[in-house]
C-alpha cells in the first residue's frame, strides 16, 4: 500500500530487537473436496508439543529460552522431495546455517558453515540449488534489512558450486555506510539458475531489477526505461516487473504498465503520508491486485472476498485500512474488492502455482489469519485447524501436489511444523522450531482493547501469571516493542514475554500509535510524537492494566531495545512516579544527534533527510522538541533504576547515545548498570550475551520493586 507501511519495505527503519517473525515458507496439497476426514500421524522419534495442563509452568532456563530456534524457516523444493531449513549447528556462537532434507529418506546435513552471522533467509533457485542471504538473527536492523547487513550466497543442495553473489556489509577495514546490495525478490522457476532481484547498482537511493544468474552472478536489467526513483517493484508471475513505487524526497507515486514495451502509467501521486494506491501483486491473468485506501462500496465484491466498512475520518471517500482491489491492466480501474478489513490493513496475498490464481490474503488481526478465496483451500485449512486445534496453522500453496508444510504456532507454542501428505492426508510431526520446551511452560497472552487518553483506539498484548480464579495485581515489567513504525505485535510466543511471566511478573506489551497494520489513522497519529503521545499511549496501557486488576502500581518497570529502549528511558523520565526500574537497549537517547549523526547505517538516506523530519522532527524547526523530548536532557527527573546496554558493533544506535547518557545519570547522583559488549550490534546475537542482560534486568527489576 501506499503509505508508511508499504513504501519503506526496503528502508532503513529504525527498529527494536524483536524476536524474529516466523518466515515460514509452506508447501500445498490439492485438489477438491478431498478431505473426508483428516488423521494426525506423528513420527515416534519426537514428541509433539504437549497439550497445556492446568499445573504452573515451570522456569525454562535462559540458555533454553533465548538460544536461536533449533529450526527456522523450513522450505520446500519445487518438486517437494527435498526441505531447506535454517538450523541450529549447537557451536558456541548458536548461529543458523542451512541444512538441507531429504523428505523420502530422511536424510540431512549442514551445507553452509558461517560461525560469525546467521543465515537469515533461504530460497529455491531450483531443485537442486539455493539462494541465502546472512546477517544476525536477533540484530534487528540486520533482521529487519539484512540485504544492508550480510551478504548474498548461492550454493548447490549438496553444498557444492557455492558463490558470493553480493559481498557483507563492511568487510575488510573499511566500514561501508551506504552499501551497494541486492534484494531476492522471485525465482523464475523455468528450469535455469536464475533468479530476479532489485539492485542500486546505478543508484545508490533508488532500485532497479535484474534477472541473476546464481552461478557467474552476472545480472541483466530488465527495468530498463523505468519512472527512476524506485523504491519498491512488483513483479508478475513469471519475473518481469510491472509496477513501481517511486519516491522523490517525500513525494511518492506509484506506476504500472501492462507489457514490457508499455508506457509507465502512472496510478496515484502525493505525500508519502497520503492515503493513495498502488499495485501489491499481478494475478496469473494479468490483472492487478491493488493495495488502495479508495472506499468505493459500489465496486462488487469479488467471489469468496470480503468488504467491510473502514471510513477515513473526515474523509467519507476514503478507507482508513488498506484493502485489496482487482484492477483493469490496461485502464487501471478498480473492478472489485477482494479483501477489504474493517479493522486492520490486508498482509501478504497468497497464489496457487497449479490452479493459477489467487486464492488467499494473510493478515494481522490479534493473531495472523488467513482469508481464503478459494473453496478448496478454505475446506483444507478448516480440516487442518480441526486437527491441530487451539493453534494457527499456515499453509501455502506449493508447486506440486506431493506434500506441503504445516506450521503451527500459537503463544504458547515456538512453532511446530508438519508434514502433509497429499495420497494419505495424514499430517506427520516433523519437528519443533525449539526443541525441549513444552507449552505446558508457558503462558497465554491475551489481547485487550482500549482508548488511549486523547480515544484513538488502542490495544496491548498481556501475560498474566495468576489469572487464576482469584487473580491479584502482580509485579509487572512493560516490554515495548522497537520500531516504532513495524507491523503491530500479535498474540504469538515472544522469549521476553515468557521469561518474564514464568518467573512471577504480568508482562504488558503495548500496541501504540504508529505501528503498522492497524489503519492509516493510527500511524500517522505518531507524527513527531516520540516522547509524547506515544509515550502517553504506553503509559494509557499500564493505567489500563492497574484499573483491571492485573498490575500492582508500586510495582512496574519498563525495558525495550531501539526505540522500545528509548521509550523506556523517557518513559522513567517523563513519569518517573510510574516505573521503578528502566532498562534500555541500544536505545537512541538523543533525538538531535540521532537527526544530525552522519557515522550511523541510515546516515544520508532517504529516510533521514526527508522523512524523519516529518515522522520524528525537523533538527531545526522542531529543535526545542528535540531537546525536550531526548532522555539525555532529562536525566535529573529519572528516579528509577537504570540499566543500559550497548553494542560496540551497532551502525544504527551508535554507543554514543549509551556513553552519553550514562555519563549524564552519574552526573545527576543517579545509579546506573553498564552492559557494552564490543562484539554486538544492534541487539545481542550471541546467546551468552543474551542471557547475561536478561538476567541482570531482571535482578535489577526486583531490587528496585523490593527497595522502593
Amino acid at each position: 500500500m501506499i503509505g508508511f507501511n508499504g513504501l519503506f519495505e526496503r528502508c532503513e527503519r529504525f527498529v527494536g530487537c524483536a524476536y524474529l517473525t516466523l518466515r515460514a515458507a509452506f508447501a500445498r496439497s490439492r485438489g477438491a473436496g478431498m478431505f473426508v476426514a483428516l488423521s494426525v500421524v506423528v513420527s515416534a522419534a519426537v514428541p509433539t508439543q504437549a497439550q497445556p495442563s492446568a499445573s504452573s509452568p515451570t522456569l525454562t532456563p535462559p540458555s533454553l529460552l533465548f538460544r536461536n530456534p533449533d529450526v527456522l524457516a523450513p522450505t520446500l523444493s519445487p518438486d517437494g522431495t527435498h526441505m531447506a531449513v535454517l538450523a541450529r549447528r549447537g557451536d558456541k556462537r548458536d548461529r543458523l546455517n542451512i541444512a538441507v532434507i531429504n523428505l523420502d529418506t530422511n536424510r540431512s546435513s549442514f551445507v553452509t558453515p558461517f560461525d560469525d552471522s546467521d543465515v537469515v533467509e533461504v530460497h529455491w533457485v531450483n531443485n537442486s540449488r539455493l539462494i541465502f542471504t546472512t546477517g544476525n538473527l536477533l540484530d534487528a536492523a540486520g533482521n529487519t534489512v539484512p540485504w544492508r547487513q550480510g551478504g548474498m550466497f548461492a550454493i548447490d543442495r549438496d553444498g557444492s558450486n557455492a558463490r558470493r553473489l553480493v559481498s557483507p556489509l563492511g568487510t575488510g577495514d573499511a566500514i561501508v555506510l551506504r552499501p551497494r546490495y541486492s534484494i531476492f525478490m522471485q525465482s523464475i522457476n523455468d528450469g535455469s539458475d536464475d533468479v530476479v532481484v532489485a539492485a542500486n547498482d546505478s543508484n545508490f537511493d533508488a532500485l532497479d531489477v535484474y534477472r541473476l544468474n546464481t552461478r557467474s552472478a552476472r545480472k541483466t536489467l530488465l527495468s530498463a526505461g523505468s519512472p527512476g526513483d524506485t523504491q519498491r517493484w512488483t513483479l508478475d508471475r513469471s519475473g518481469a516487473p510491472r509496477a513501481a513505487v517511486s519516491q522523490t524526497r517525500s513525494r511518492v507515486a506509484s506506476y504500472w504498465r501492462s507489457t514490457d514495451s508499455s508506457r509507465w502509467q502512472k496510478m496515484f501521486e502525493g505525500e508519502f503520508t497520503e492515503q493513495g494506491s498502488a499495485v501489491a501483486a499481478v494475478d496469473y491473468d494479468g490483472s492487478l491486485i491493488v493495495s488502495t485506501y479508495q472506499g468505493a462500496r459500489a465496486l462488487p465484491t469479488a467471489a469468496g472476498g470480503v468488504f467491510a466498512n473502514s471510513v477515513a475520518p473526515g474523509n467519507p471517500a476514503l478507507r482508513d485500512t488498506a484493502g485489496l482491489a482487482r484492477a483493469d491492466p490496461q485502464t487501471g480501474q478498480l473492478r472489485e474488492w477482494i479483501f477489504a478489513h474493517g479493522r486492520v490493513d490486508h498482509g501478504e496475498v497468497i497464489f496457487d502455482p497449479l490452479k493459477k490464481k489467487l486464492v488467499g490474503v494473510r493478515y494481522i488481526d490479534e493473531r495472523i489469519q488467513t482469508h481464503w478465496l478459494d473453496d478448496d483451500w478454505r475446506s483444507i485449512q478448516r480440516a487442518i485447524d480441526q486437527a491441530l486445534p487451539g493453534q494457527t496453522n499456515l499453509i501455502t500453496p506449493p508447486q506440486q501436489n506431493k506434500r506441503m508444510l504445516v506450521v503451527s504456532t500459537s503463544a504458547k507454542n515456538p512453532g511446530s511444523v508438519y508434514d502433509f501428505d497429499f495420497p494419505t492426508r495424514k499430517l506427520k510431526f516433523l519437528f519443533d522450531f525449539k526443541a525441549g520446551m513444552s507449552s505446558q511452560s508457558f503462558f497465554d497472552v491475551r489481547y485487550v482493547k482500549f482508548l488511549a487518553r486523547d480515544r484513538l483506539p488502542l490495544a496491548a498484548l498481556i501475560a498474566q501469571p495468576n489469572a487464576g480464579a482469584a487473580p491479584r495485581p502482580a509485579p509487572t515489567v512493560v516490554l515495548v516493542p522497537g520500531g516504532p513504525w513495524m507491523q503491530s505485535p500479535c498474540a504469538c510466543w515472544t522469549p521476553d514475554v515468557q521469561y518474564f511471566a514464568q518467573r512471577g511478573f504480568a508482562v504488558i506489551v503495548p500496541v501504540f500509535r504508529g505501528q503498522l497494520g492497524l489503519g492509516h489513522r493510527h500511524w500517522v497519529a505518531s507524527a513527531k510524537q516520540w516522547g509524547l503521545a506515544m509515550q502517553d499511549d504506553i503509559a494509557d496501557a499500564v493505567e489500563y492494566a492497574v484499573k483491571q486488576g492485573i498490575a500492582d502500581p508500586n510495582r512496574v518497570a519498563i525495558m525495550g531495545a531501539s526505540y522500545g529502549g528509548y521509550a523506556a528511558l523517557q518513559g522513567a523520565a517523563k513519569t518517573p512516579s510510574l516505573y521503578k526500574a528502566a532498562v534500555a537497549i541500544v536505545a537512541p537517547t538523543d533525538l538531535q544527534l540521532f537527526q544530525s549523526i552522519t557515522w550511523a547505517d541510515y546516515s544520508d538516506s532517504t529516510f533521514q533527510r526527508f522523512l524523519s523530519p516529518i515522522l520524528i522532527g525537523d533538527e531545526s524547526k522542531d529543535s526545542e522538541q528535540l531537546r525536550v523530548t531526548s532522555p539525555i536532557n532529562n536525566a535529573a527527573q529519572v528516579t528509577a533504576s537504570v540499566l543500559l546496554a550497548y553494542g560496540g558493533e551497532d551502525r544504527r544506535v551508535p554507543q554514543q547515545h549509551g556513553v552519553r547518557m550514562r555519563d549524564a545519570l552519574e552526573r545527576a547522583g543517579k545509579s546506573v548498570e553498564w552492559i557494552y559488549k564490543v562484539d554486538e550490534g544492534h541487539g545481542f546475537a550471541n546467546l551468552e550475551n543474551r542471557v547475561e542482560l536478561f538476567t541482570r534486568a531482571e535482578a535489577l527489576i526486583r531490587s528496585a520493586f523490593a527497595t522502593r
